[in-house]
C-alpha cells in the first residue's frame, strides 16, 4: 500500500504541534495546573493578601496559561516564515518501507525504524522522529486517503491514531 500527498504547512498547524508538544507532557500539565492554581489562590485570598502578592500570583498564573501560548504562536509564525523548508509544498509518500519527503530536487527518506511514534492531535497527525521533532501532517492534506494512511502507520508505529469519522 502507498499513500502520497502534498503539504504546505501553515502557522496554525505549526502552533497546534507546538501546543501539543508542550502541554501534553507531564511537566506541561503540571505547569498549566500551577498557573490555574495561582489564579484560584489569588481569587480566594485577594482580600487577605496585599495587592502585590495578588498581582504576583496573577502574573505567575499568566505565565503558563496566557503568555506561554502567545510565545508559542510567535514561535510558530517565525518558524514558518524563516525556515526555507516551509516556503514551498512538501511531497510525502508513505509505503511499507517508510517515508519519503521531497521538495524540488531534494529527496529524503526515513525508514519506519527511524521513527518513534505517531500521534493524532485533532487537525494534524505527527510522525515523531525524536521526542521534540516530528513530521507535521495536516489531515486536510491527507484527505480521502486518511483511512489507508492510518492503516499503514498503525502497522509500523506505536501511537494513538484514530480512524476518521
Amino acid at each position: 500500500m502507498k499513500v502520497s500527498f502534498n503539504v504546505k504547512l501553515t502557522n496554525k498547524e505549526m502552533f497546534s504541534f507546538l501546543m501539543n508538544n508542550t502541554y501534553r507532557k507531564p511537566m506541561g500539565v503540571i505547569l498549566f495546573l500551577f498557573g490555574i492554581g495561582c489564579f484560584v489562590v489569588a481569587a480566594l485570598t485577594c482580600t487577605d493578601m496585599g495587592l502585590r502578592s495578588t498581582l504576583l500570583l496573577i502574573l505567575l498564573g499568566s505565565l503558563y496559561t496566557i503568555i506561554q501560548p502567545i510565545m508559542l504562536w510567535r514561535n510558530a509564525c517565525r518558524q514558518i516564515r524563516k525556515n526555507p523548508v516551509y516556503q514551498d509544498e512538501l511531497s510525502y509518500s508513505f509505503d511499507d518501507k517508510g517515508i519519503t519527503v521531497s521538495q524540488g530536487e531534494n529527496v529524503t527518506s526515513k525508514t519506519w525504524e527511524e521513527c518513534w511514534k505517531a500521534a493524532d492531535y485533532g487537525k494534524i497527525v505527527v510522525i515523531y522522529i525524536a521526542v521534540n521533532n516530528g513530521i507535521i501532517l495536516p489531515k486536510d492534506a491527507i484527505g480521502s486517503q486518511y483511512g489507508d494512511f492510518v492503516q499503514l502507520v498503525k502497522a509500523h508505529l506505536p501511537g494513538r491514531l484514530k480512524p476518521q469519522k
